[in-house]
């Protein structure tokens, strides 16, 4: 495992004032004495605006902090951990070298000549895109078998205890299974939650990635990626100032060279390939992940779950009719495999209900298809497009589409934690 060099230097931490020191008042002892005392002003004017405070003591250097609804530290502290994240050196290789050779096949199909995305491929899209996009894929990976895992062991304890109860109830010892598999539970929660974090870390990187990638074709034409207002039903989504997603990301739009902003582009072959490398491959992402595989998961997670609560149904009806009671020949009594399934199964359906629901696969299926009619008609537009000013709105207006569609998601998954069936 090789690290990648982190794409976002820590400075960008140090431009906000939010968290600024600031010197204790004549007198004080550094211990935050002075912060309601007649010197005060200052702080309980931060205090008032819901600023974290620093007072630095001069004469001993002594600190007193005081954390406020800002949570700056917060978010130092994850764009840190975001610069440090590792990702394998041959995986992104082969990413960066994907990302690219898809582009130059575009450019090259819209006649485009490519020394004018040349200068973006080493300055904005493939080394921030890819390396974020990648840490997305991974946090998701994580969070995705965690609550597979969590979902079933709780099933498989529900299981393991049923059957040492019925058939063996002289191995005591196959108990501490369940203890084992509880435990487990236990452990993959906080790992998810705490240890890892993959939740928070999955939403913020793939969040982090689409503006990226939204950013890399606006800029190509001097475009600033700017964001509109949030409405008020998107309040949970809305991203402070000095939240570290947008720290970042304005640190790494501030590193993009000026050269590469360019106004003499060739109208028809940038029309040609922002319809075809940025609409046309959004609006396929759409298609795949909302009519084909959101909804197939959801159709085949909702079968399974009635079919497994049906057979339950049915072997309740024969259990409690006395059906097959009479059958002795077998090592395992057929009253007790009524009994034993007639427990476990119900766990088992609602492992699987527990996932349909983490994942949200059918409301995923209903935002993509609304997106998927959304982008369409901008792609439609854009064949259209007369001139450079009419592009630019019908690009800036596909800028938000995908903007809103993150906050929405952001507000879905915000509250999809793995949880204990």
């Amino acid at each position: 495992m090789k690290r990648m060099q982190p794409p976002v230097t820590t400075r960008s931490t140090m431009r906000s004032s939010t968290a600024a020191p600031l010197p204790c008042s004549s007198g004080g002892s550094g211990n935050g004495a002075a912060l309601y005392g007649p010197g005060g002003s200052v702080f309980d004017l931060a205090r008032n605006h819901g600023r974290t405070i620093i007072a630095v003591n001069p004469t001993n250097g002594s600190q007193y902090e005081r954390s406020h609804d800002d949570m700056i530290f917060d978010s130092y502290a994850q764009l840190n951990q975001y610069n440090t994240e590792e990702v394998n050196l041959t995986r992104y290789t082969a990413t960066y070298r994907r990302y690219t050779t898809s582009l130059r096949e575009e450019a090259k199909k819209a006649t485009l000549n490519d020394d004018i995305l040349e200068p973006i491929y080493g300055s904005l899209l493939p080394p921030y895109f890819t390396r974020t996009r990648l840490l997305a894929k991974k946090y998701q990976r994580l969070h995705a078998m965690t609550g597979i895992c969590v979902s079933l062991l709780a099933a498989l304890a529900v299981a393991t205890i049923t059957f040492q109860t019925l058939f063996l109830p002289e191995m005591a010892w196959l108990v501490w299974v369940e203890v084992f598999e509880i435990s487990l539970i236990i452990f993959l929660m906080y790992a998810s939650r705490h240890g890892g974090d993959f939740h928070r870390r999955w939403i913020d990187y793939n969040f982090l990635a689409e503006r990226l990638r939204a950013a890399f074709f606006l800029c190509i034409i001097c475009i600033q990626c700017e964001k509109p207002d949030t409405p008020p039903h998107m309040s949970m989504a809305h991203r402070p100032p000095n939240d570290w997603i947008v720290m970042a990301f304005e640190e790494i739009i501030a590193s993009r060279p000026i050269y590469c902003c360019r106004l003499d582009i060739p109208y028809v072959p940038i029309k040609k390939f922002f319809r075809s490398a940025w609409i046309t491959n959004r609006l396929s992402f759409y298609e795949q992940a909302g009519g084909k595989s959101a909804r197939r998961a959801y159709t085949m997670l909702t079968y399974a779950g009635v079919t497994i609560f049906s057979v339950t149904l049915i072997l309740a009806v024969f259990h409690a009719t006395g059906i097959g009671h009479w059958e002795t020949e077998y090592p395992f009594r057929v009253p007790m495999l009524m009994a034993f399934f007639t427990i476990t199964l119900p766990a088992v359906g609602s492992a699987i209900a527990a996932l349909r629901l983490q994942r949200e696969y059918q409301r995923n299926a209903e935002r993509y298809a609304h997106t998927v009619r959304h982008i369409t008609a901008i792609r439609n537009q854009i064949q259209h497009a007369k001139n450079m000013e009419f592009l630019c709105e019908f690009l800036e207006e596909m800028n938000e589409v995908t903007l809103r569609e993150q906050q929405d998601w952001r507000i879905i998954f915000r509250f999809r934690q793995v949880e204990a069936v």
